[in-house]
């Protein structure tokens, strides 16, 4: 195989960018002739097609695609080394790729996000609102944050906070209800949760260091806590949701919290994750930062119990 200067990996990534080599001209301060060379060397260095050039058109091919995943890497890593040595360690700037999931996205990091680019003008950031579990190391984002248990992995992870699940119906329901002053008058009532069909339904509740398991009548096994909360609005039961998502629908007073004086053993911890290999980058950190005081603060989750974990 023919050798070529590693520099041209970034030129080849900005293309992909772009999607445009006159474009990648323009952004690396280059001419454009000097950026079709850099690609023509390339490619023939790997004897391969890396992009499919017409007049006005560039795409990559599926081989592209495959070598700008580790481009990608090289301009990391070229970005992490000039912020661990040169001016960029002190100042916030560039792009953070960040992926959060969807009702969280919209319920508690997007409110909370203008706070954070009005504080840094110099960042320019991608988010993604998403369901989809995502690799931050395969698919090149900065920033993953995820609700739930997570397995072991190489990334370093940061706990944002802990969202308590509670019990709530709406006041139409309960009207219908003799009053319920503990939690074991729940098992007379139909309720809304996540079972995933597990033969043992019950929901365990404790105060004071005491704790109690009530068995419950499921009137509807869904695994979308927005859809269940929605659904005890319009009455249909009492729902098992995390907290910061009724505080709305409490407040209006669409909902009514169920004895409140015992709290629900269940908790979702929400954390941030992201590979090593990016964490010296001061805008990572910034919003890592960010988010771990801002999130707990102003969304009434549980306090972070963790800083940053290398698992």
């Amino acid at each position: 195989m023919k050798r070529y200067d590693p520099s041209d990996m970034l030129v080849f990534a900005k293309v992909a960018d772009l999607l445009s080599i006159s474009g990648a001209a323009r952004a690396l301060s280059i001419s454009k002739a000097s950026v079709s060379r850099t690609i023509t060397r390339l490619e023939e260095a790997l004897s391969t097609r890396l992009l499919e050039r017409s007049s006005r058109h560039v795409n990559i091919t599926e081989v592209g695609r495959t070598f700008l995943v580790y481009c990608q890497r090289v301009r990391e890593e070229v970005e992490a080394a000039e912020a661990a040595v040169g001016e960029l360690q002190a100042s916030v700037k560039g792009l953070i790729r960040v992926a959060v999931p969807l009702v969280f996205g919209r319920s508690v990091v997007g409110p909370a996000l203008p706070r954070f680019m009005l504080a840094h003008p110099d960042v320019q950031m991608e988010l993604q609102v998403t369901d989809r579990t995502i690799d931050p190391i395969e698919e090149g984002f900065d920033l993953v944050v995820r609700i739930g248990q997570q397995p072991d992995s190489s990334l370093l992870t940061r706990e944002l906070g802990r969202a308590p699940y509670a019990a709530f119906a709406s006041a139409a329901y309960l009207s219908q209800h003799e009053p319920i002053t503990h939690p074991d008058q729940i098992a007379k009532h139909a309720v809304i949760d996540l079972f995933n069909s597990a033969e043992k339904k019950d929901w365990v509740f404790e105060r004071n260091g005491k704790q109690i398991s009530v068995p419950v009548l499921p009137r509807l096994d869904l695994n979308e806590a927005v859809i269940r909360r929605d659904v005890a609005i319009a009455g249909v039961g009492i729902a098992l949701v995390p907290s910061w998502m009724c505080r709305e629908a409490v407040r209006d007073g669409r909902l009514v919290p169920i004895c409140p004086d015992w709290t629900s053993t269940r908790i979702n911890v929400i954390s941030a994750l992201w590979p090593s290999r990016r964490n010296t980058l001061p805008r990572l950190r910034a919003f890592v930062d960010f988010l771990t005081e801002i999130v707990p603060q102003e969304f009434g989750l549980e306090r972070p119990q963790a800083a940053i974990k290398d698992r």
